[in-house]
């Protein structure tokens, strides 16, 4: 039990370092941007206004910097659960991918009956 408290601890304090290092850099890419590039992005209507810039700033932030965080969780459950989800994770990837093949399939075969009956 005390070996875990420590993995537990250690998983926070890297997901800590994590987050305040990829904040720096992130929010620093992001202010550079925000100095140089933000009437382009403006007036090319990608962002609306400075307050959108940074709200859609934070959505990027959170969206690159969970992963990491999800690897370090998973590092450290023991060896055991590890193989489980790893299994379990496979088998997932493998029937969505006969899903999306299946998907893929019934799409191409919409296209090629929509174009026969066009003609």
């Amino acid at each position: 039990m005390k070996k875990l408290g420590f993995k537990i601890l250690e998983v926070l304090g890297m997901s800590l370092i994590y987050l305040l290092i990829g904040a720096a850099f992130f929010y620093g890419v992001a202010w550079v941007a925000q100095s140089f590039a933000l009437d382009y992005l403006i007036e090319h209507s990608y962002v609306s206004s400075e307050a959108d810039f940074w709200v859609s700033v934070k959505s990027w932030y959170v969206l690159i910097m969970m992963p990491p965080i999800y690897i370090l969780i998973f590092r450290a459950l023991p060896v055991d659960s590890q193989d489980e989800i790893k299994g379990t994770a496979l088998a997932l990837i493998y029937v969505g991918d006969w899903i999306a093949k299946g998907a893929l399939l019934a799409f191409g075969a919409y296209l090629f009956y929509s174009m026969l009956m066009v003609q």
